[in-house]
């Protein structure tokens, strides 16, 4: 597989036996690349706080157990800083929520099966090679996950949020690159009507757009 593309993993779990797991699946798969194991949060922050200081190349993704003694997965990211890709792994349901509002890649439920690790990696894959920005996937997995967008009658302050959340996807679009941003695409990403989008659009924030561009992304009617 020469010339291919690998990314670099780290593995946060304090179970040593799941971790071990974990790390054998990764070496599996010819696209990635086990950068390090890290049995708690705070080793966790000094690995990544020693590739950053280094000059190495960055973590692409972090394999990452919510529930750890000392610090939780999720005080981990908050820490961190600029976050890599993350797919959580925990033995409890309650987290799966809070796990997708952060902006997870995939959500793994302990135990953990091998085929349900490759789907989350597959999707991983997926995600990193259309080049999607981190912080524009998050937004657009926000958007696509909750369901109260999606009803036809919606409440008007539902409405202004969804409006405002759109608003936001399309901005980061822009910021990232001279591609057009048409309506079409927005209802791929999104997974919503397009009739849908521009319904609240138009209601909300009287924006009439067919084509979202760097110089200009709307227009008043």
């Amino acid at each position: 597989m020469t010339g291919m593309r690998t990314y670099r993993v780290l593995v946060i779990e304090d179970d040593r036996w799941s971790r071990e797991l974990m790390s054998e699946w990764v070496k599996m798969r010819p696209e990635l690349e086990l950068t390090a194991l890290a049995g708690s949060g705070g080793e966790a922050l000094d690995i990544i706080r020693e590739t950053r200081d280094s000059g190495n190349t960055e973590i692409d993704l972090i394999l990452l157990d919510i529930t750890m003694p000392g610090m939780s997965g999720i005080e981990f990211l908050e820490q961190l800083g600029d976050i890599p890709y993350v797919i959580f792994t925990t033995a409890h349901e309650q987290y799966a929520v809070k796990a997708f509002d952060i902006g997870a890649v995939d959500y793994l439920l302990k135990p953990i099966a091998h085929d349900r690790f490759d789907t989350a990696i597959d999707r991983f894959l997926s995600v990193v090679r259309n080049n999607i920005p981190y912080d524009i996937y998050r937004t657009i997995e926000e958007l696509k996950g909750d369901e109260k967008y999606k009803k036809s009658n919606l409440t008007d302050a539902t409405a202004e949020d969804y409006a405002r959340k759109i608003t936001d996807y399309m901005e980061k679009y822009r910021a990232y690159t001279d591609e057009d941003l048409t309506l079409q695409k927005m209802s791929r990403d999104l997974s919503i009507s397009p009739h849908h989008i521009s319904q609240v659009m138009n209601t909300k924030l009287n924006m009439n757009f067919y084509k979202i561009g760097r110089a200009s992304c709307r227009e008043r009617v």
